[in-house]
């Protein structure tokens, strides 16, 4: 089955003039219940479109088809529709509403109002533009975020983009996020390397070489086991013991505790590596 979306800010064909009221003719009842149950077939529906990834919204005056009281398909009016290949029918309430959720996540809710929509005359398509600027704004993109979009890509914020290009933005703007929030935690502390020597059963040197903001700290180790190589945040200003936390694989939060304290620092790695040859050696 084919489907097609609706798309707010591309050419569509509007129509005017409404649908019937729903009659009795329209509408069977349970005689058990007495509830409503709106007949098999098609019928005119005002319809609301949203979609949350952009937080663009539209009205519509559509067909839809009933089967066993639920919607079981949308027709778009330009050849397209969504049916139950890409969503659940819902079952419409007695005053003839419900809401559709595709699998998309994109939200319909739909009130029947006729049999059939009687249409006074076609608009001519308009286009309704989605720009990148207003795509950024939407899930709340920074200026400088849109400045770098902007530059690495070579497009400028009024470029007219489409709603699937626009969520494809959001989704690399999340994982640039997620990029430089560990770009961040490596600045504040990123171990280079870890020494461990034993004497038998005697930890002669136990040492971890940290990077902080361009500078290098060696830090020895108090502990029977070799540091775990992660992010290390801890107190560059504090000369003692100091218990830190190593966060070894940021993807799912493993961590590390160690107890440390800073034996020498400089802006040289080499150093750093000489001083534990000189120590240990």
């Amino acid at each position: 089955m084919r489907y097609t979306s609706l798309l707010l800010y591309v050419s569509f064909v509007l129509f005017t003039g409404g649908c019937s009221q729903v009659s009795p003719k329209n509408v069977d009842v349970d005689e058990e219940t007495g509830h409503k149950g709106y007949q098999n077939g098609t019928h005119c529906a005002d319809v609301e479109y949203f979609n949350p990834n952009t937080g663009t919204r539209n009205k519509y005056i559509l067909q839809v088809e009933v089967s066993d009281n639920k919607v079981v398909k949308i027709l778009f009016g330009n050849g397209g529709w969504l049916d139950d290949s890409h969503m659940t029918p819902p079952k419409l309430d007695e005053d003839g509403k419900c809401r559709i959720t595709s699998d998309k996540g994109y939200i319909y809710d739909i009130q029947l109002t006729g049999k059939t929509c009687f249409f006074t005359h076609t608009i001519e398509p308009e286009k309704w533009p989605l720009i990148l600027a207003s795509c950024a704004t939407s899930f709340g993109m920074t200026n400088g975020e849109l400045l770098e979009y902007e530059k690495r890509f070579e497009v400028e914020r009024t470029k007219v983009i489409s709603e699937e290009m626009c969520e494809k933005i959001q989704t690399y703007i999340a994982s640039l996020r997620k990029q430089n929030e560990l770009l961040e935690a490596m600045e504040n502390g990123y171990i280079q390397s870890t020494y461990l020597r034993k004497t038998g059963d005697f930890i002669t040197c136990n040492f971890v070489i940290v990077k902080r903001r361009n500078h290098y700290y060696l830090m020895l180790v108090n502990d029977a086991e070799k540091c775990a190589m992660g992010l290390m945040q801890f107190d560059p200003e504090n000369k003692d013991w100091q218990e830190v936390v190593i966060q070894v694989d940021p993807q799912n939060a493993e961590v590390k505790m160690f107890r440390v304290r800073i034996f020498s620092d400089g802006s040289d790695l080499n150093s750093m590596k000489s001083l534990i040859t000189q120590y240990c050696e």
